[in-house]
């Protein structure tokens, strides 16, 4: 656990040009996040909801049991690289053992050429 936190801050300070702008790559965003939900996960015996979102990886949410195990895991809620905030949809009745996370792209609307990752809830196991 001790080498996964230095693993996502490489992760998130790895750069690359765009336009003439520096941008994070996407392609670590994902997997990155991914890992802190699993994080999250292990210390709290649940992921965060949708009204949560990836804000619980930051700010430890109201509902959340005293007893659990929270600690923050990012500074800020992970932004994509046109500075949009990454979505989380967690497991749920029709998917309880995957969760996604949504990049808006360039145009930061919600749409069909979102960039959607889907992860297996119980590891860190890339389904697309």
């Amino acid at each position: 656990m001790r080498l996964l936190l230095p693993l996502l801050a490489i992760g998130f300070m790895i750069g690359c040009r765009q336009e003439g702008t520096i941008h994070r790559p996407l392609e670590g965003d994902p997997l990155a996040i991914a890992s802190a939900l699993l994080m999250y996960h292990r210390a709290t015996g649940e992921y965060p909801s949708t009204d949560q979102g990836l804000s619980a990886l930051v700010n430890r949410p109201d509902d959340l049991p005293s007893q659990a195990n929270w600690k923050p895991i990012f500074d800020q809620v992970p932004k994509d690289p046109w500075g949009n905030e990454y979505r989380y949809s967690p497991p749920s009745g029709e998917t309880p053992r995957t969760f996604e996370i949504r990049c808006l792209g360039r145009d930061g609307i919600s749409s069909e050429d979102d960039i959607v990752t889907t992860f297996r809830a119980e590891s860190i196991e890339r389904i697309n």
